[in-house]
């Protein structure tokens, strides 16, 4: 994958139950459809508490999609959550280059 983002509640600092996820190979993103889809997720916190996990592809497609998406939202602006934004894992000219914040690019 080239692109990460795993949103995070500022008040608890936890993960709000979601993430985004950019592929750069379609084989290895249904690998994880099937690996990922109907997983339970046990609460660390609750004993007898736990979450079912559901694939499903984004409305944004590709990299460059993501990064122009993400640019000016709000994420990349709060001071709070300044490391708790999209990670980029490639480098990516002209569209990386271009990000504000704290947008990381490897």
């Amino acid at each position: 994958f080239d692109f990460l983002y795993i949103p995070i509640d500022t008040g608890t600092m936890g993960n709000v139950g979601y993430a985004f996820i950019n592929f750069v190979n379609a084989a290895w993103a249904e690998h994880c459809q099937k690996l990922v889809d109907g997983y339970s997720i046990r609460n660390r916190h609750r004993r007898n508490s736990f979450k079912v996990a559901s694939v499903s592809v984004a409305h944004l497609q590709g990299l460059e999609a993501n990064l122009r998406h993400y640019e000016n939202a709000a994420v990349n602006s709060r001071s709070k959550a300044r490391h708790c934004g999209p990670v980029v894992m490639a480098s990516v000219a002209p569209a990386a280059s271009q990000l504000h914040g704290h947008l990381e690019a490897s």
